[in-house]
């Protein structure tokens, strides 16, 4: 098994990101069960946060596929590793958007992923916990998927 995190710069007009959305959850549900890959997509501020599990060689097959969609640019991959065990098996592509109106201190992003670096340690869960513990009210954490 394998994690995949990356991050990267939405190109188009903020106006179109319900749409793209609807678009990337529409095909990453029919493609991704197929592939046994399942993750969450985050955007924030017009950049694209998104965790990807499964095995090795279909995940860097998606990410191909990823770097080529011209909804996005300067695609940055934070943590391409091995994994001991899905924590993510429920979650065929799930959706979120920050609030633009809390603070979020993209250094602390920086910081997580030289620390999971330097040691493993870190598991899928637990970046999902700090992921949604990284913005400052929880009530505020706006699910995207409908």
């Amino acid at each position: 098994m394998h994690l995949l995190m990356y991050t990267s710069q939405y190109t188009g007009e903020i106006d179109d990101i319900p749409k793209h959305f609807r678009d990337i959850l529409v095909a990453s549900r029919q493609n991704n069960p197929k592939l046994n890959i399942t993750g969450v997509l985050f955007f924030d501020d017009g950049h694209f946060i998104q965790i990807l599990e499964g095995e090795k060689d279909a995940l860097h097959e998606l990410m191909e596929k990823i770097r080529l969609n011209p909804i996005h640019k300067n695609l940055n991959v934070l943590i391409d590793s091995p994994i001991e065990q899905r924590e993510l098996a429920d979650w065929n592509m799930k959706a979120f958007n920050f609030p633009n109106e809390l603070h979020k201190d993209w250094q602390v992003l920086q910081d997580l992923r030289d620390a999971y670096l330097e040691n493993f340690k870190i598991s899928t869960k637990q970046i999902i916990g700090w992921l949604k513990h990284f913005i400052e009210d929880y009530a505020n954490f706006r699910h995207l998927e409908h």
